[in-house]
């Protein structure tokens, strides 16, 4: 049988079964509530390559929902970092004014290294449930599949109402502005009827009874990535060169970010703190971490001279002592014809 022949009796077979399977299954779902301020759902949105700031890069989407009153909040990022995401977290807890008892996920890598079948013994990303600890939030996993994402359908259709009704057909200029104009529309979302609850999300917001921003200091993210200080006094961090004093160049070191600040710690000391730089192939460049380098080089360069000096000195050997025989005068006269 050629392969065209079983393809085409593959499909008429398949389409046979269908109504036999469809049958057998249960088709019906049960819609799950919860009460306010009980749980939100929140996704990655993946919106491909697209021109923003002027260069090519690739466009992701944070869509969150708070489950009872449908209060949805979208902030665009051009990377899947953890601390991106934590940062599009504090971003909507201050949108919403608080935040939820439970947040419901999928298995992304930011919040679940390794997911067990119970979910409470999978590994969790540290850096985030550090984060969730913070605010007293807990975690809570889909289960893997096609049916596990059924769970999140709240998360999953505000996903595709900003899909169809914002992105769609948007001019794009920068991130900045992307960010604006998402947060103005999120705001006109949220005023209007929602399909499901037939309320306004706005107007069921205020029995969230979420736990208010303002009650906990805010969470400041912290990034710490091992490194080793080049040669040229200089660290490497995301693109960009930090540099720290020359003694310490060649050596293994930490850098931790929070915020806009970049620190280097060497042996547990910090030695250097730098404003983190945006854009690449940049360099952040301290005088003072290189005052005596030109001394100390000049001085070694000296000392290596000196002993490749003395290294090449000739050594002439010294020719043993001759001993010369003493004689009286009377001899060298009669060597000239004098006195016998």
């Amino acid at each position: 049988m050629s392969d065209q022949l079983w393809l085409a009796v593959k499909v008429r077979l398949k389409d046979f079964m269908k109504p036999i399977k469809d049958s057998s299954r249960c088709l019906a779902e049960i819609r799950y509530e919860t009460g306010p301020g009980e749980q939100a759902q929140a996704d990655w949105v993946d919106f491909g390559m697209q021109m923003i700031d002027g260069e090519r890069t690739h466009l992701y989407a944070f869509v969150i929902v708070l489950s009872y009153s449908r209060m949805r909040f979208v902030r665009f990022t051009t990377d899947l970092r953890t601390e991106t995401f934590i940062e599009c977290h504090l971003a909507a807890f201050e949108y919403f004014g608080g935040w939820p008892k439970t947040i419901l996920y999928d298995n992304t890598k930011n919040v679940v290294i390794k997911r067990a079948i119970k979910a409470s013994e999978s590994t969790f990303n540290q850096m985030f449930a550090e984060f969730m600890k913070h605010y007293g939030i807990k975690i809570r996993l889909c289960k893997p599949g096609i049916e596990g994402a059924k769970t999140k359908g709240k998360v999953e259709r505000a996903a595709q109402y900003v899909e169809r009704d914002f992105f769609l057909g948007l001019s794009l200029t920068s991130l900045a502005q992307l960010n604006c104009d998402a947060v103005a529309w999120c705001c006109r979302a949220n005023g209007a009827v929602h399909g499901t609850t037939h309320e306004i999300p706005t107007d069921r917001w205020p029995r969230e009874g979420l736990q208010p921003f303002s009650s906990l200091t805010v969470y400041e993210v912290t990034i710490i990535d091992p490194r080793k200080a080049a040669r040229d006094c200089l660290v490497s961090w995301r693109g960009n060169h930090y540099s720290l004093p020359w003694r310490f160049a060649g050596r293994e070191c930490k850098v931790l970010v929070r915020g806009e600040r970049l620190q280097i710690e060497v042996a547990g000391d910090l030695v250097a703190t730098h404003e983190v730089l945006s854009g690449s192939h940049r360099v952040s460049r301290q005088k003072e971490h290189f005052e005596g380098l030109l001394k100390q080089k000049l001085d070694a360069h000296k000392r290596t001279h000196e002993k490749r000096i003395t290294a090449q000195k000739v050594h002439v050997p010294q020719a043993p002592p001759v001993e010369v025989e003493r004689r009286s005068l009377s001899y060298y006269e009669m060597m000239v014809g004098g006195a016998s």
